[in-house]
């Protein structure tokens, strides 16, 4: 499908308690209360929301083998404004309107200057002509995170699908069915089985 003329609300929430917006047996995203949010529409159809405040990405991207396991996890604390494309159903049950105090407390003036953050990080995702070809999700979800250097991380999770893109590493996963890329190694795996690939070619 393609997001047609993906627009801010104009309506700045808080989160009024700690509140899981996606889990799975290989990880979860949360946000700790009083993180901000705004919805991100479509029409008149809510399709995510951008939040900022404290949270937490935890992902399982170790490849247990006949031979042992192979990577290591992610974790996360998220303090930089991110992205979450999907159902906003239970998380707008916690959403509050936010205050002035709430908004100074992370480093706004108004609810404008917020917005205008968003509408930033919404045109490096979506594009700046506020169209972007994408996926049908169904029930999934998609991410797209700050690192320490403003570069996009990227994580979609639908049902047992998962695809995590980071600066240092690639991780696909389909119930037993796992590709981790990173510096110099590629990993396939399947039931436990693996083959290990070296490559001089960064991810």
């Amino acid at each position: 499908m393609i997001w047609h003329n993906y627009q801010l609300d104009n309506v700045v929430y808080k989160v009024r308690e700690t509140t899981t917006l996606w889990k799975a047996e290989r990880g979860m995203v949360e946000v700790n209360k009083d993180t901000l949010a705004v919805l991100i529409k479509m029409g008149s159809q809510d399709i995510g929301c951008l939040f900022h405040g404290k949270g937490k990405l935890i992902l399982d991207t170790i490849i247990e083998t006949n031979k042992g396991a192979i990577g290591r996890s992610v974790e996360k604390e998220i303090e930089k404004p991110f992205i979450m494309i999907g159902s906003v159903n239970s998380v707008r049950q916690n959403f509050v309107t936010a205050d002035f105090q709430d908004l100074v407390m992370k480093g706004y003036k108004e609810g404008q200057e917020f917005i205008e953050k968003a509408e930033s990080l919404c045109e490096r995702f979506f594009g700046k002509g506020k169209s972007q070809a994408c996926g049908t999700f169904g029930r999934g979800f998609m991410f797209a995170f700050l690192d320490d250097d403003a570069k996009l991380e990227v994580l979609i999770a639908e049902n047992s699908k998962i695809v995590y893109r980071a600066r240092a590493m690639t991780f696909i996963s389909n119930k037993n069915r796992i590709i981790l890329k990173t510096l110099g190694k590629t990993v396939v795996a399947n039931s436990g089985r693996a083959i290990v690939l070296l490559s001089n070619f960064a991810v």
